[in-house]
């Protein structure tokens, strides 16, 4: 037990490290759109939540604890929405700036 320890100790820092450096974007680029920022910081949440049950997910199996099959439900459902939060975010941005570009170029219109 106490020779998987040390695999298992690295093995997590390594996960809280590249945890904490997908959480720097959203502090370092804060975005003055509320819905840009809006999705700006979900998906780097998104990307925080899916290294943390990665590595989670990597240590307990590295200390030999049978999580495997439940952590890879949880990684797989979480991916899934990652996935379908990027669509829906990308989609209503689109929406939002065509609107905006046809707004524009109708209020120009009329004032010619």
């Amino acid at each position: 037990m106490s020779a998987q320890l040390l695999p298992a100790l690295i093995m997590f820092a390594i996960t809280a490290g590249v945890t904490s450096i997908l959480c720097m974007p959203i502090f370092a680029f804060p975005l003055k759109n509320k819905i840009v920022n809006f999705y700006w910081s979900g998906v780097w949440i998104f990307l925080m939540l899916i290294s943390a049950f990665a590595g989670a997910m990597n240590t307990l199996l590295i200390l030999d604890i049978p999580a495997e099959q439940t952590a890879m439900i949880y990684l797989s459902i979480l991916t899934m929405c990652f996935v379908i939060f990027v669509m829906f975010g990308w989609f209503r941005l689109s929406a939002k700036a065509i609107a905006h570009g046809i707004s524009r170029g109708w209020s120009k219109l009329k004032a010619t």
